[in-house]
């Protein structure tokens, strides 16, 4: 399951039961057990170019041995895949050749609860999202863009992502520029309600902009934040309570050098 991967991608969780199925539950990101209350979430991928959303040259299996129906399986499927694999991209190209498979062989006698099940598989399926944009072909950094703040749900993700694929951002990435004129030029187009007198941008701690101008943060601070292995922006829009994330890497040298010179 490797073209261009550089590594192995695989997570594993536990979901955790009392005797019977009884009481709470909890999710354990362990690797072995030999508990029969307990139910094992694990999922493998590959994929290191043409990631976008819908999806990209990937394969990604998550098996489980819950006892699921095949309508509550798809169910889990669909919403881990909706906040994972399709929250992140790598060169904005997608596919015919993707798949996500989920199976369940129903070997563990006990009953997991709903939401904690839920939340293993999403667990899963984001730590294998974030392995594949951390392999991407001409890997340097990765960055993740937070919104928060947004008038509604899709303002929140169309933020998000505009950021995080803009080819100007992904640059700016990849030099470790603090480049918050390019972060706002990407929120302002995108589509999405923005009041640039409201907006607020930060990196990890350091504010970048806010109050309708630029902060007084000194640029060689910002830059420390840039130059991280994996950058944080945060968007405040102060326009409501929705909020969303959209995971990206940085446009290399090396990524343009792999893909004009590599040829199937």
């Amino acid at each position: 399951m490797m073209t261009t991967d550089t590594r192995l991608k695989m997570s594993t969780r536990l979901v955790a039961t009392a005797p019977h199925g009884a009481g709470n539950t909890s999710v354990q990101n362990v690797k072995n057990t030999a508990n029969p209350a307990q139910i094992r979430v694990t999922g493998v991928a590959k994929g290191a170019g043409m990631i976008h959303p819908n999806m990209a040259t990937m394969i990604a299996v998550i098996t489980t041995d819950a006892a699921l129906e095949p309508h509550e399986l798809d169910s889990i499927l669909r919403v881990a895949v909706e906040q994972s694999f399709h929250r992140i991209s790598i060169d904005g190209d997608t596919s015919t050749n993707d798949s996500v498979f989920a199976f369940a062989t129903a070997q563990r006698g006990v009953a997991a609860d709903h939401a904690e099940l839920q939340r293993a598989f999403c667990e899963v399926a984001r730590d294998l999202a974030r392995m594949i944009v951390c392999d991407g072909e001409g890997f340097t950094r990765a960055f993740e863009v937070r919104v928060r703040g947004a008038a509604c749900a899709a303002d929140a993700l169309d933020v998000a992502r505009t950021a995080a694929t803009s080819l100007l951002v992904r640059c700016a990435i990849t030099g470790g520029d603090p480049n918050w004129g390019r972060l706002l030029a990407a929120a302002g187009r995108s589509g999405a309600e923005v009041d640039p007198e409201r907006v607020s941008l930060r990196v990890g701690d350091v504010v970048l902009f806010q109050d309708g101008q630029p902060s007084d943060t000194k640029k060689e601070i910002a830059a420390a934040e840039f130059a991280k292995s994996n950058v944080i922006i945060e968007f405040n829009l102060d326009l409501g309570d929705h909020e969303d994330f959209f995971i990206s890497s940085g446009m290399t040298q090396e990524y343009v050098k792999l893909n004009s010179e590599y040829s199937t």
